[in-house]
């Protein structure tokens, strides 16, 4: 039991601070924040996605004013697990887009 708590402990101490900042960034509206990003921004979302609805898009599209977007179609809210080669095509090319 000695290792596995000492394990966990350790695990949770690595990650309290990432929960911390996930907090506290609930604290700043995005849309405030979306504004402030001056690079180009490559947006991807599955049409599919249950946790963040896809009509979300619109709110990042209209804030981030240098942006390229590829919204997946039948895929939900993990696009470079569920399709890893559309992905990575969008990636390749939105970076040679630059």
């Amino acid at each position: 039991f000695r290792i596995f708590y000492s394990s966990a402990k350790r695990k949770a101490e690595r990650v309290e601070p990432t929960v911390q900042g996930i907090v506290k960034s609930l604290d700043d509206p995005l849309e405030e924040r979306l504004p402030k990003i001056e690079t180009k921004t490559l947006i991807m979302w599955g049409d599919k996605d249950q946790i963040i609805h896809p009509s979300s898009v619109s709110v990042f599209e209209k804030e981030i004013k240098k942006h390229q977007t590829v919204m997946f179609k039948d895929i939900g809210h993990a696009p470079f697990r569920e399709a890893p080669t559309k992905t990575n095509q969008a990636y390749e090319q939105f970076l040679a887009s630059l």
